[in-house]
C-alpha cells in the first residue's frame, strides 16, 4: 500500500501487478468537486487491478446524500468525465475504487431525476440512488419505465452496473462472445457479456422472471463476497 497527500489518497497494489522498478505518478490539483482532484499515472499498466482510497472533505461529504457520491474519471486526452463508481466507507470517509485505469479523479454529487417518476412512486428513493450511481440510465428518451417488465439484458446490465459501482469487479475487463443472438453494435453487449463471464447469467435475452432474477442476485452475491 502506498499513501500520500496526508492519507487523502491510499493505493493498494496486489503483488505482481507490476514489476519493481514501475513509477507511479500522482499530482493533485484543486476539483470542482466535493475535494481536490487526483493525477495518477502508470508508467505501465497493472497486470491487477489497484485499490484506489479517496478520502472526502468531511464538511462537503456532510452537505450531500452519501449514497449519490462517487468517483468521476477523466481519461487523458479527452475532456470527458465519466462515472467510475466507488464504495463509500461512512466510518472513515472515504470512497474506494477498484481499478486498472489511471487518469484525472475526483469526488462528485450526482442526481438525475426521471421525468416519469413522480416522487409518490414506491420505488422512487431506489430508482433516484441507482441513477445517481449510473447503475440505470433510462431509456432513449431519459425515461424510467418503473412499471413495465425488463429483460434479461437489462437486468444484466443493472447487477453489472451494481458490482461495478461499488468496486466488487473491474470496470474494464475483456469481454468475449457468449452468445449468438448478441452483436457487438448491441448496448448491452459488454454488461450481458460480462455477466457470462461472471456466471451471473445463461441463456437468451428474454424478458425476466421471478425466479430467474433470484438466481442473478444470487449469483451476484457470490461474486460480490
Amino acid at each position: 500500500s502506498y499513501t500520500a497527500f496526508g492519507g487523502n489518497v491510499k493505493l493498494t497494489v496486489e503483488g505482481g501487478s507490476f514489476t519493481a522498478s514501475t513509477r507511479i505518478t500522482l499530482t493533485r490539483s484543486k476539483g470542482a468537486g466535493y475535494g481536490d482532484t487526483y493525477d495518477i499515472v502508470f508508467a505501465v499498466q497493472p497486470r491487477d487491478t489497484v485499490k484506489f482510497t479517496f478520502r472526502l472533505d468531511p464538511d462537503a461529504a456532510k452537505a450531500a446524500d452519501p449514497r449519490k457520491l462517487g468517483l468521476w474519471a477523466q481519461k487523458d486526452g479527452s475532456d470527458e468525465w465519466t462515472f467510475a463508481g466507488g464504495a463509500y466507507d461512512p466510518t472513515d470517509n472515504t470512497l474506494t475504487l477498484l481499478t486498472r485505469m489511471d487518469g484525472k479523479y475526483e469526488v462528485r454529487y450526482n442526481s438525475y431525476t426521471f421525468p416519469d417518476l413522480p416522487t409518490e412512486h414506491w420505488a422512487f428513493d431506489f430508482m433516484d440512488v441507482m441513477a445517481a450511481r449510473r447503475i440505470m440510465q433510462g431509456n432513449t428518451l431519459g425515461q424510467a419505465e418503473p412499471d413495465r417488465t425488463i429483460t434479461r439484458a437489462e437486468a444484466a446490465a443493472m447487477l453489472v452496473n451494481v458490482l461495478q459501482a461499488n468496486s466488487l469487479i473491474d470496470r474494464i475487463p475483456e469481454v468475449s462472445d457468449n452468445f449468438t443472438d448478441v452483436d457487438q453494435d448491441d448496448w448491452y453487449y459488454y454488461p450481458l457479456n460480462l455477466a457470462a463471464k461472471r456466471g451471473l447469467i445463461v441463456g437468451y435475452a428474454d424478458p425476466i422472471r421471478l425466479r430467474k432474477l433470484e438466481r442473478m442476485l444470487s449469483r451476484a452475491n457470490y461474486v460480490g463476497m
